[in-house]
């Protein structure tokens, strides 16, 4: 069992209740898309690191992500950087998982850098979640994960 952060912001003056139960529905809402996402990418151990560490620069920062013009794409990135920051080399417990002939993992050593987005996009793909999934928990535009979704099949 991996113990995630407390998801829970304290009661104070500058935190309004409307404020903690916003975080706390994003929480509930996204958490198991995000670990999803993560163990897609990471060992189980580190998957869940990286997930806990979102959440929990998400919740120090909440005011000014729940204020942000796109709350989700803000989150995202929080997630992404925790992933990115843990992948040095490690790989899902049952090694690169493709779905429909493609990888979840990315590009091989040998094919060039392909943009962190599409390569996001592309692991949302191989899990099975639809491009307004994706979007919404990507906090990107549908019309633009369909086309970086569209050039990553033309290229793969």
């Amino acid at each position: 069992m991996h113990p995630g952060p407390d998801t829970h912001l304290p009661p104070s003056r500058g935190c309004p209740r409307s404020l903690r139960l916003a975080y706390e529905a994003f929480h509930a809402l996204h958490h198991t898309h995000y670990l999803a996402f993560a163990r897609a990418r990471l060992d189980d151990d580190r998957a869940h690191a990286a997930v806990a560490a979102a959440f929990t620069a998400l919740l120090a920062t909440w005011p000014a992500v729940i204020s942000s013009l796109d709350p989700a794409s803000r989150a995202w990135a929080v997630l992404t950087d925790q992933i990115r920051s843990r992948a040095g080399g490690c790989s899902p417990p049952d090694g690169d998982r493709p779905v429909e002939g493609r990888s979840a993992q990315g590009p091989s050593a040998d094919e060039p850098p392909e943009d962190p987005l599409a390569e996001d996009l592309r692991t949302l793909a191989a899990l099975g979640y639809s491009a307004e999934h994706s979007a919404s928990l990507t906090g990107l535009p549908l019309g633009k994960v369909r086309y970086l979704t569209a050039r990553t099949d033309r290229t793969s």
